[in-house]
């Protein structure tokens, strides 16, 4: 049982919570509202068909958001050098 988290894996976390920020430009704002709805509704369990018909948009419009933030976002973890973890300096301290 998993009683709390490594030192590494909180410092990978806080900074994976600025990427959005950060890698998706300002002027794609509607990019950011698709991955943000798309994250929550992963961590809530919630339907994203209904986050995204309250915006307005179809199901396969907000993936299509989705897949572009979240390649911004790696394009932007390239473009900075942002190293990649190994799996095992994420173990458990």
């Amino acid at each position: 049982m998993r009683l709390g988290w490594s030192l590494a894996q909180i410092r990978l976390f806080s900074a994976a919570l600025h990427w959005q920020g950060q890698y998706i430009a300002l002027g794609s704002i509607e990019t950011a509202h698709g991955l943000g709805d798309w994250l929550r509704c992963k961590i809530d369990h919630r339907s994203f068909d209904a986050a995204m018909s309250s915006r307005g948009f179809s199901r396969s419009h907000g993936f299509r958001l989705r897949d572009r933030g979240l390649s911004m976002i790696a394009q932007g973890l390239h473009r900075d050098r942002v190293p990649v973890p190994r799996p095992e300096g994420l173990a458990d301290d």
